[in-house]
């Protein structure tokens, strides 16, 4: 899917949808992660899509919304407080604290 120029990249929410898709257990992926990140599957995933937002939200002119459901989330008001739990900002602060001072992040 392609929309205003940028392709949906994150189809899958989940480890069990990773694994599913590269033909191994749920427990071998996150024991793969884990030694090689340090991180569980779900807290490596919940981070690349947490910098693909804040990628959209700098390079791009989209909405939220559309972030939000470009990247997979159906509750855009659970994406908005997930954003904000993790970058310490709402999505709306994070692009206009960054469009004005670039250098900041």
């Amino acid at each position: 899917m392609e929309q205003n120029g940028f392709q949906q990249q994150y189809c899958c929410g989940s480890p069990s949808e990773y694994a599913e898709k590269l033909n191994i257990s749920v427990a071998h992926l996150n024991d793969v992660v884990k030694k090689v990140t340090g991180l569980s599957a779900s807290a490596l995933i919940q981070k690349e899509i947490l910098s693909e937002a804040q990628r959209l939200l700098y390079y791009s002119q989209l909405s939220v919304k559309e972030i939000s459901d470009q990247l997979g989330y159906k509750d855009t008001k659970y994406f908005i407080r997930l954003f904000t739990k993790k970058a310490g900002r709402s999505p709306g602060d994070y692009r206009k604290t960054l469009r004005s001072n670039p250098e900041q992040d």
